[in-house]
């Protein structure tokens, strides 16, 4: 179990850091408290990992969880932001 929440914890790094990829967003965010988009993407990881990590076995399962992981941080992130 905890082998498999590594991945999703670096793809939700990952997103975290690819989200505030620009000094001009990232202060543009704070200033106005839009922190939705954060909030979805992580949301959307976290989900989609969980739902991912249902699927397969072995090495089916651990690409199924950043996979699921990876489109619910897309989505939350859509969602989010939108």
């Amino acid at each position: 179990m905890k082998r498999a929440l590594i991945p999703v914890a670096a793809l939700a790094f990952a997103a975290l850091v690819s989200g505030c990829s620009t000094v001009d967003r990232t202060v543009s965010a704070a200033q106005h408290g839009d922190w939705k988009c954060v909030g979805g993407t992580v949301a959307g990881l976290a989900v989609g990992g969980i739902a991912g990590h249902g699927v397969g076995a072995g090495t089916g399962r651990t690409l199924a969880t950043v996979g699921g992981a990876a489109a619910g941080g897309y989505v939350g992130n859509q969602l989010g932001c939108n």
